[in-house]
């Protein structure tokens, strides 16, 4: 359903405005290559940040579950160490994490208002030369904001077939 609502969508947006439809395939790619290049880098440290706590937690545990051989060896210290080496670990790796989604956040915030600037910039230059209305640069909002929730709803399904062809 959200597919032909996409297709539909983007032949409203070719009735509409051929040259701002091309504008939106041409823009769109540019504006998801960089967007897809970061998702997989956050994903990447996502896996490895996982990776680590469970790492801790099962270091953790097994130290707990032979409390009485860490403590008659004396061995406190040498766990205690470890441990802090490992939280530390997870933590920097988590950190990192964190900082290239909110990279990521902003660019793609400033990649796709900056697009819609541009385009619709294009479509105000066109009203103002008397080649377009604004009736019709309204309609073309209009649909590139249907067209782009239909995209938006199929980026979710392929995440979800994603995470359970993961799973």
């Amino acid at each position: 359903r959200n597919f032909l609502l996409l297709l539909g969508g983007l032949a409203m947006l070719a009735i509409t405005s051929l040259k701002l439809t091309s504008l939106v395939l041409l823009i769109g790619p540019l504006v998801l290559l960089p967007i897809i290049a970061f998702g997989r880098k956050v994903r990447r440290l996502s896996r490895t940040s996982q990776d680590r706590i469970a790492d801790i937690s099962a270091y953790a545990g097994e130290s707990l579950n032979a409390i009485s051989t860490v403590q008659a060896f004396t061995h406190e210290t040498l766990h205690r160490s470890r441990f802090d080496t490992a939280a530390e670990g997870a933590f920097a790796i988590a950190v990192r994490r964190i900082r290239t989604r909110a990279w990521l956040t902003a660019l793609v915030m400033l990649l796709v208002f900056g697009a819609v600037g541009a385009i619709m910039w294009i479509g105000g230059k066109d009203v103002l030369a008397g080649r377009m209305t604004g009736g019709t640069l309204t309609a073309f909002v209009f649909y590139a904001v249907v067209t782009a929730g239909a995209a938006g709803a199929l980026s979710e399904v392929w995440s979800e077939i994603q995470r359970a062809a993961g799973a």
